[in-house]
């Protein structure tokens, strides 16, 4: 299967047989690569959950992991769906 250049992740075809060996590797290379990134000095990540990304907080100096839905809110109606970001 074809790997992408840039992040060296597998992609994945539409009915692959090995669509789990692919996922369970895929999630591998995710979780070391944040391990990577939590010996950098300025990234605190602290009880990493699924969803989570990095937030620049200027308080601390540092990049730290915060769940999607407290940065971004998802609402929606019977017809429309609206993504609101941080000012």
């Amino acid at each position: 299967m074809p790997i992408h250049a840039e992040s060296q992740l597998e992609r994945l075809r539409y009915g692959a047989q090995s669509w789990s060996e692919v996922m369970r590797d895929n999630a591998q290379l995710l979780e070391d690569t944040l391990l990577q990134l939590s010996n950098l000095l300025d990234i605190e990540i602290t009880s990493l959950q699924d969803g989570d990304i990095l937030w620049y907080n200027s308080i601390s100096g540092k990049f730290e992991n915060v769940a999607y839905t407290t940065v971004f809110s998802t609402t929606t109606t019977s017809s429309t769906t609206t993504t609101t970001s941080p000012p």
